[in-house]
């Protein structure tokens, strides 16, 4: 059961740290040998948990686009578009190369994909805005490539979707927001796509499974919480300068 509540602590903060979750929980799973019965269900469920963090943590703006939607409203149709677009780049992805990404979910790979990732945050905090993006669809494609890299294990969703909004010229606290909320339609994606792989159905009513599912949805919610506010005055260099001695430590190791 500890094992379980490590696992669904750092799923709960690194889903939503630009740190990558994918990485992280290969390493934990790789350095503590730690492989529970049914992972993939419970894969499935600690991504639910993430999604339903997100759900309740931007309640409101969810709740304005869906009664936008119905009042036809131009600022909640354009954001639904483009949600749906920056969908579909990771959508193909995920459907093409699941498999062979699955071969590449090693410790190495993993600080390989840290240390580019730090290197894409560097890179996008000093060009902050440089490419000033007007339309939404094209904006909100760009990202969506963007966010399509991150089935690679140690690439983060959540901090290449920021900084590459940053770059074609969103603000720091719109592109986190727009971050978050494309990640809703990637993780249930996510997890559609892991459930039809599922043997054990029953395991999603196991007890320890669900006190998971829960302390990760509590984790999720204040690591965004967290996140918004200091998105406010801080920049990823921090992430970037973990994740780069995290790498380097990897590969030397």
């Amino acid at each position: 059961m500890l094992e379980l509540i490590i696992l669904s602590i750092i799923q709960g903060v690194t889903e939503f740290f630009p740190i990558s979750s994918s990485g992280h929980l290969v390493l934990f799973q790789g350095l503590l040998g730690f492989d529970p019965q049914g992972s993939l269900e419970l894969n499935v469920l600690l991504h639910l948990a993430t999604f339903f963090s997100i759900l309740t943590y931007f309640k409101d703006e969810i709740q304005s686009l869906i009664f936008g939607l119905f009042q036809f409203r131009k600022d909640s149709l354009i954001l639904f578009y483009q949600m749906i677009i920056a969908t579909i780049p990771a959508a193909i992805v995920g459907f093409t190369l699941k498999d062979s990404i699955s071969y590449i979910s090693t410790p190495f790979f993993v600080s390989i994909f840290f240390l580019l990732t730090a290197t894409y945050f560097y890179f996008t905090e000093n060009k902050s805005k440089k490419f000033d993006i007007q339309n939404p669809y094209l904006f909100a494609f760009i990202v969506g490539l963007s966010q399509s890299l991150a089935l690679l294990p140690g690439v983060s969703r959540s901090g290449i979707t920021l900084s590459t909004a940053l770059l074609i010229g969103a603000s720091r606290v719109q592109g986190a927001k727009f971050s978050f909320l494309i990640g809703l339609p990637a993780i249930f994606g996510a997890c559609v796509l892991t459930f039809k792989d599922s043997k054990n159905l029953s395991l999603y009513l196991n007890t320890e499974y669900l006190v998971a599912f829960t302390i990760c949805s509590i984790v999720g919610y204040f690591s965004i919480k967290y996140l918004m506010k200091i998105y406010q005055e801080k920049t990823l260099i921090p992430f970037a300068n973990y994740l780069l001695v995290l790498g380097v430590i990897l590969i030397l190791s």
